[in-house]
């Protein structure tokens, strides 16, 4: 979704992957920056996520535990594959995946929604600037933004 309204995206308009695998009670994660001709970052545990204001970004959801997980995003909506449906937050099973596109314009949290795991700490922020530097990338890992 670009400002809110359903838009066919190309891959090679994407800038950014993240590919986030939800254990059974920790988010770790990739990102693959092309802008940066395709960098893949280590990304560790429940990840700051940074972004360029306006650039498009795909979350590659890979659940690779044995629960269920509520991938949920506050302020952030996407469509839920194959329907009109517009979204913030999607049921993962085990061995399971869910892809989606965005435009990123607005700071957010993400989170596994369910009450265990969100008292557990299982939640990262999703973080959008208009000027990102190494740094940022960097600090990150510690979830950290300076």
């Amino acid at each position: 979704m670009v400002n809110g309204i359903p838009k066919q995206v190309n891959v090679s308009d994407i800038d950014k992957d993240y590919i986030l695998f939800v254990n059974d009670d920790v988010f770790w994660g990739t990102e693959v920056d092309y802008s940066k001709g395709g960098k893949h970052t280590q990304l560790g545990t429940n990840p700051t996520l940074t972004a360029a204001n306006n650039s498009i970004v795909r979350f590659n959801i890979q659940s690779i535990g044995n629960e269920f997980h509520d991938f949920t995003m506050d302020n952030i909506e996407w469509l839920s594959p194959g329907t009109n449906k517009v979204i913030n937050s999607h049921i993962i099973g085990p061995l399971a995946n869910h892809v989606f596109t965005i435009e990123a314009n607005k700071n957010s949290s993400y989170y596994d929604n369910s009450t265990i795991n969100l008292l557990g700490g299982m939640m990262g922020d999703f973080v959008i600037s208009d000027s990102l530097d190494e740094q940022v990338f960097e600090n990150s890992i510690n979830s950290e933004v300076i």
